[in-house]
C-alpha cells in the first residue's frame, strides 16, 4: 500500500478514535449530570415526604388549614369580611348630602395552603380574600344604590408567634350605582387598581397590637392616579374568656398619594360576642371616620360620619 494511503488511513483512524473518546467523555458527563439530578430529586422528594409525614403525625391540615391562621385589621375600612351598618353623615360625599345611608358587605378570607410550619409560631400560609361593599341611600323609598367597591386579594402571611408579616397582591375597583346615575347624571369614571402591599403586625402585649405598612399600585385607572399608600394602626382587646363578651377598640390611619397624603382616620369601638358551636364570632361596633372617603367613586371627597353596625369575622 502506498505510504500516502497508509498515512491517510492512520489520520482517519486517529480522528475516529478521538471522536469515540470525545463521545465517551460527553456520555460520561451526561450520565454524571443525570445522576446528580436524580440524586437531587430523590433527596428533595424524601425531604418533602418526611415533612408531610411529620405534619400528618401532628394532625396538621395543609390544604385549607385552620382559620386560626387568618389575620385581620379590625378598623380597616375595606377589610374583607361580611357585615352591615348604618351611616350617619355629618359631611357626606354624595349629591344626597348629609343624610343617612346604609352599607352592606359580603366577603371572606380563606387560608388555602400551609406552605411551611405547623402552628402560629412559624407557619407560612397563602390564602385568598374577596369582598363587595354596597352603599345605598336611606332618603328614597327605593333605597338607591350609590356605589359598590370590589376587592380581591391573595395574601401570603408569615406567622411568628403573636406577630405576623403579610405580603399581598390585591385588586380593587369601584363602580357607581345605576340609580344614582339616573337621578343625578354624574360624570362616570370607573376606578380600579392592582397593587402589592406589605403589613407588619407586632403584639406589644396579649391585649395590645400595633401595625404599619404600605402599598404600591402596579396598574391604576384613571391613568395618572397616585400609586402609593401608607397605613398604621393599633388595636386592643380584652383577654377572651370562652363564652364571654369581649370589648375591643381599634384605630386605623391611611395616607394616600391620591389625596395629597391627607390622612383618613377610622376608629372602631365595640364588643365581640362569644362564638357559637365554634363558628365565627360576631362583633357589634360603632365607628367614627374622618378624611377622604373610602368609597372609590368619591375618593376625592372629604367625609365625616358615625356608623353603628355588626361585623362577621371571616
Amino acid at each position: 500500500m502506498p505510504s500516502d494511503a497508509r498515512e491517510h488511513l492512520c489520520d482517519v483512524g486517529a480522528c475516529n478514535l478521538d471522536m469515540v473518546e470525545g463521545t465517551d467523555e460527553a456520555m460520561s458527563l451526561t450520565h454524571s449530570w443525570y445522576k446528580d439530578l436524580a440524586v437531587t430529586l430523590m433527596v428533595t422528594l424524601w425531604a418533602q415526604c418526611a415533612w408531610i409525614h411529620e405534619l400528618d403525625a401532628q394532625n396538621v391540615k395543609r390544604l385549607f388549614p385552620s382559620r386560626a391562621f387568618e389575620v385581620r385589621l379590625l378598623a380597616a375600612p375595606r377589610a374583607a369580611g361580611s357585615g352591615a351598618k348604618l351611616v350617619f353623615n355629618a359631611r357626606g360625599p354624595t349629591e344626597f348630602g348629609n343624610t343617612g345611608e346604609g352599607e352592606v358587605a359580603l366577603g371572606t378570607t380563606v387560608p388555602i395552603y400551609l406552605i411551611s410550619g405547623s402552628s402560629q409560631e412559624d407557619a407560612i400560609v397563602i390564602g385568598t380574600e374577596g369582598a363587595v361593599f354596597g352603599r345605598f341611600t336611606l332618603t328614597t323609598i327605593t333605597r338607591d344604590l350609590i356605589s359598590t367597591d370590589w376587592i380581591f386579594a391573595i395574601p401570603l402571611t408569615w406567622h411568628m408567634g403573636s406577630h405576623w408579616l403579610r405580603f399581598r397582591y390585591h385588586h380593587k375597583s369601584s363602580h357607581i350605582g345605576d340609580e344614582y346615575i339616573s337621578r343625578f347624571d354624574p360624570e362616570i369614571g370607573d376606578y380600579s387598581r392592582d397593587a402589592a402591599d406589605f403589613t407588619a403586625f407586632y403584639e406589644v402585649s396579649p391585649s395590645l397590637g400595633v401595625y404599619g405598612g404600605g402599598n404600591w399600585a402596579i396598574n391604576v385607572h384613571p391613568d395618572g392616579s397616585g400609586r402609593f399608600l401608607v397605613r398604621a394602626g393599633v388595636q386592643t382587646e380584652a383577654s377572651q374568656v370562652r363564652g364571654a363578651i369581649s370589648p375591643y377598640a381599634a384605630a386605623d390611619v391611611e395616607w394616600e398619594q391620591n389625596n395629597s397624603w391627607e390622612p383618613r382616620l377610622n376608629i372602631q369601638v365595640g364588643i365581640r360576642l362569644p362564638e357559637i358551636a365554634g363558628r365565627r364570632s360576631l362583633r357589634l361596633a360603632a365607628e367614627f371616620l374622618a378624611g377622604p372617603s373610602p368609597q372609590g367613586q368619591f375618593r376625592f371627597e372629604n367625609v365625616r360620619h358615625i356608623t353603628i353596625g355588626f361585623f362577621i369575622d371571616p
